[in-house]
C-alpha cells in the first residue's frame, strides 16, 4: 500500500510540473490554468500528509516522532482506555453472568481430576489425623481412670481404621458427587452460580493487577517494537490519509482554479 501511495505522490508531482510548463507555454489556455491549481493543491495535501503520517513515527522536525516521545502517555491512556471501556469490571461481570458453567464439568469429570481430588483430600485427613485423638479425649469423663498410654493406643487405632475406611470409600465417594453433579439440575445451578460468584469476586480483586499487567507489557518493551507493533497495525489505514488528503487537495484545486478563471 505504501509504495502505491507514494507512487500517487511521484505521479502527482509530475502532473503538475507539466501542467505548470504547458500553463506557462500555452498562457492563452485558460483550461490548463484549472488543472495546474488542482495538480499543484493535490502535491501539496500528499506532501503535508506524508509529512503528517511519517511524522509519527520519525523525527523530521518540530513537533515529530510523537509515537516515542508520547510513549510514557500513551501507556497511560492504553491501560485506562482498556480498564474503563473494553475490560471494566461491570462488563466483565455481564459477560461471566451469560455463560453457562456446565460445560466444566465436561472438563474435570476425568480420572485424572478425580485423582487430584483424591489426592487433596488424603493430604487434609492426614494434617488433620491428630485431630481425631484430641476429640476423643474431650468427649471422656473427666474422671476416666482409663491410663493415659491407653487411651492414645485407642486414638490411634480409631485414627487408624477411620483413615482406612476412609482411603476406601473415597473413589466412591468422588464417582457418586459427579454423578449427582450431571443428573440433578438443583446441583447443576448451584455449581453454575458458586463459578460465577467465585469469577465475579475474583476479577472485582485482581481488575486493577490486570491493567498493571497490561502497562507493565506495554513499558517492558523496547521502543523499536512499540513502534513496529503500532506501525503493523494501523500503516494501511494511515496510507489513505495520504490518500484523501490527495484527492481532496486535488478537488479544491480545481474549485481554485474554476473560481481564477471566472474572475480573471
Amino acid at each position: 500500500m505504501e509504495k502505491k501511495v507514494n507512487f500517487l505522490l511521484l505521479t502527482v508531482l509530475v502532473l503538475f510540473v507539466l501542467t505548470a510548463y504547458f500553463y506557462h507555454a500555452y498562457p492563452h489556455l485558460s483550461w490548463l490554468l484549472v488543472l495546474k491549481t488542482a495538480f499543484e493543491a493535490a502535491a501539496v495535501g500528499a506532501i503535508a500528509d506524508a509529512y503528517a503520517v511519517y511524522g509519527l513515527f520519525r523525527k523530521l522536525g518540530p513537533h515529530t516522532d510523537l509515537l516515542r516521545r508520547k510513549r510514557g502517555e500513551l501507556s497511560e491512556k492504553v491501560t485506562e482506555f482498556v480498564g474503563e471501556f473494553l475490560l471494566n469490571k461491570e462488563y466483565i461481570a455481564r459477560e461471566i453472568e451469560k455463560i453457562n458453567f456446565e460445560f466444566v464439568i465436561d472438563q474435570i469429570d476425568t480420572p485424572e481430576v478425580k485423582a487430584k481430588i483424591k489426592d487433596l483430600i488424603l493430604q487434609v485427613m492426614r494434617r488433620r489425623k491428630g485431630d481425631y485423638g484430641d476429640i476423643l479425649a474431650k468427649l471422656m469423663p473427666s474422671t476416666t481412670i482409663i491410663p493415659s498410654p491407653l487411651i492414645k493406643a485407642i486414638m490411634e487405632a480409631i485414627e487408624e481404621t477411620l483413615t482406612s475406611v476412609m482411603e476406601n470409600k473415597l473413589d466412591e465417594w468422588i464417582e457418586e458427587a459427579f454423578t449427582r453433579l450431571r443428573s440433578e439440575e438443583k446441583l447443576k445451578e448451584k455449581a453454575d452460580q458458586l463459578m460465577k460468584k467465585y469469577l465475579i469476586k475474583l476479577i472485582a480483586e485482581k481488575h486493577s493487577y490486570l491493567l498493571e499487567l497490561i502497562k507493565n507489557r506495554i513499558d517492558s518493551i523496547s521502543d523499536e517494537e512499540f513502534i513496529s507493533a503500532v506501525k503493523k497495525a494501523s500503516w494501511d489505514e494511515l496510507q489513505w490519509i495520504r490518500v484523501n488528503g490527495t484527492v481532496l487537495g486535488f478537488v479544491v484545486g480545481l474549485l481554485l482554479g474554476a473560481f481564477q478563471l471566472i474572475m480573471a
